[in-house]
């Protein structure tokens, strides 16, 4: 199996993907990389660009969706690594991942990924019941 390379605020963003994104490639990657997480796959926590940056059509080794994306992205980042209690090149699988997101407060979850144009989607997905 694969290791797949995720950055920390796409870890977030696993548990509540629902086939919405930048381009067609871009979900459909994404599923793929679900269904290798789900079959198993291990995740590898990477600074910078990862296996879903990828096939989004901002990405030219840095995020470029606005002026600053980069560094917006590296924020989401550094708030998801510290929440999750993760650590750069640690190795977890996605039941672990699972039960790391579930024990942040839903109030912490606003601001891990504030100013996340998806954060209203996933908010609502991930606290609906």
């Amino acid at each position: 199996m694969r290791i797949v390379r995720l950055r920390p605020h796409h870890m977030m963003c696993l548990l509540n993907f629902g086939g919405e994104g930048y381009s067609s490639e871009f979900v459909r990657n994404f599923w793929e990389i679900l269904e290798c997480l789900e079959l198993g796959s291990e995740m590898l926590v990477v600074e910078g660009g990862d296996d879903i940056c990828r096939a989004c059509p901002h990405f030219a080794g840095e995020c470029r969706m606005s002026e600053k994306g980069e560094v917006f992205v590296r924020g989401l980042d550094r708030r998801a690594l510290e929440k999750l209690g993760l650590k750069k090149n640690e190795v977890l699988d996605l039941k672990k991942l699972v039960e790391k997101v579930l024990k942040i407060p839903e109030k912490e979850l606003a601001e891990v990924c504030s100013g996340c144009i998806w954060l209203r989607r996933c908010y609502s997905q991930l606290f609906k019941g």
